[in-house]
C-alpha cells in the first residue's frame, strides 16, 4: 500500500475517532496480526469483534469500513418524524 493510501486511512480513522469517540481508538499488535476498534477497549468488547488485519493499515482500513457501513445502516433507517416532539 502506498504512503498516500496509508495516510488516507489513518486520517480517516482519526477523523471518525474525533467526531464520534472523543478522539479515542484502540490498536493492538498480536502474534497473529493487528486488531483495531474505535473507542476504548473494555471488558464488554471482545477482541474477536475488533477489525483485524495482517498489517496495522489493513486493520484500520477494515475498522473504518465497518464503522462507515454502520453509519450508513443508521441513516438508511432514520425516520426524521420519529424524532420530533
Amino acid at each position: 500500500m502506498s504512503d498516500k493510501n496509508t495516510l488516507f486511512w489513518l486520517e480517516t480513522a482519526e477523523s471518525i475517532a474525533r467526531n464520534k469517540y472523543d478522539g479515542q481508538y484502540t490498536l493492538i499488535k498480536l502474534p497473529e496480526g493487528y486488531r483495531f476498534c474505535f473507542g476504548i477497549l473494555d471488558h464488554r468488547y471482545d477482541l474477536a469483534q475488533m477489525a483485524s488485519g495482517e498489517t496495522m493499515v489493513d486493520a484500520i482500513m477494515l475498522g473504518v469500513i465497518q464503522e462507515t457501513r454502520a453509519i450508513k445502516r443508521i441513516l438508511v433507517n432514520f425516520e426524521p418524524e420519529d424524532h420530533l416532539d
